[in-house]
């Protein structure tokens, strides 16, 4: 059984998007050490390399907490254990999936002491998807995608609201294109969890990018 915590919100997630294991390589070296800080192997990453490029990040950073972003849309018990099995602390299912595929998944992820995920990209009503399920989980991901970030808004009033309908315990997590001055803003609307990929992984200095990050988290000046 393997059992890990995150540490009290708020907290960091790293996107690792870019199908590159040599590029994955060089953003994780440049990373510094915080357990407020998630590695998210992004789908991308997954689709060309499987699952086992979680093995290949834990080779860079031992003691990484490593979700597995698979937005799964059906078989969802299997896919869950799939991630399980290849080291992953918690594992993403697609909001868009039907009910019984999220409940699957998140059944799965509990039985396994995994953090079960749900992202909402493309969902019109996360909330309605929240209600409609018998087993909530460890995570929601309210999640601009990349194809829409010039046409959509990241709907930041939502935040309350899910923790309104949802148990206490539930971390919201916001994620699309988001900077420094939107994760400022995110945190000020009670974000858990800051998702950011091409602002520190396509920084000119990952590093000085996830300092500054961790930084407006740790200090609590929103």
């Amino acid at each position: 059984m393997r059992v890990k915590k995150l540490l009290k919100s708020p907290l960091l997630q790293i996107a690792l998007d870019t199908p590159s294991t040599v590029f994955v390589s060089e953003v994780l070296r440049q990373i510094p050490t915080s357990d407020r800080i998630i590695i998210e192997t992004g789908t991308p990453l997954i689709k060309k390399y499987g699952l086992k490029i979680i093995r290949h990040i834990r080779r860079e950073i031992k003691d990484a907490f490593v979700i597995a972003d698979l937005k799964t849309l059906d078989v969802g018990k299997l896919e869950a254990r799939l991630a399980y099995e290849e080291s992953a602390d918690g594992a993403v299912v697609s909001g868009l999936a039907p009910r019984q595929t999220i409940e699957e998944f998140l059944r799965e992820c509990k039985n396994l002491h995994m953090y079960g995920v749900v992202d909402m990209i493309a969902v019109h009503d996360p909330i309605k998807v929240i209600k409609s399920i018998d087993i909530l989980p460890d995570i929601v991901i309210l999640h601009r995608g990349i194809d829409e970030e010039l046409q959509k808004t990241l709907s930041l009033p939502l935040i309350k609201r899910i923790k309104k309908k949802a148990d206490e315990h539930l971390l919201v997590a916001i994620a699309g294109g988001v900077d420094l001055f939107g994760a400022k803003k995110a945190l000020r609307y009670g974000a858990d969890i800051i998702v950011v990929g091409r602002y520190v992984t396509e920084s000119k200095n990952p590093r000085n990018a996830t300092t500054e990050l961790l930084s407006l988290i740790e200090r609590r000046n929103y």
